[in-house]
């Protein structure tokens, strides 16, 4: 892998990490949010020690669905009004214009 790569965070393989950890069985949110208190905000990092099949199961159930995007708190893009809170959500699903946040409320 390229090294100037190596720390780019891509959204949509973060967002298949979050649901495959809330598709595992026997999980909960408390456990999820522990597990990415741990991590930061990379979820992504958590794909090699989940059941095998679940992320590429994942994978394609999200693959099918279209008309949102995701945002990880890292994202060039991530709102700043959202960053500038005490309590920044990791990610966010949207569906429309995301810039629309940005905009006067």
């Amino acid at each position: 892998m390229n090294a100037l790569f190596k720390n780019v965070v891509n959204p949509w393989e973060e967002m298949v990490a979050y649901e495959s950890l809330h598709a595992r069985a026997k999980t909960s949110f408390t456990k999820v949010t522990q597990e990415l208190a741990s991590l930061g905000s990379r979820m992504s990092l958590t794909a090699a020690t989940l059941p095998p099949g679940l992320v590429e199961k994942t994978r394609e159930k999200l693959g099918r669905m279209s008309g949102f995007g995701v945002c990880v708190v890292d994202d060039f893009h991530f709102p700043q009004r959202l960053r500038d809170d005490p309590f920044p959500s990791p990610l966010f699903y949207f569906k429309g214009d995301i810039g629309l946040l940005e905009s006067r409320m």
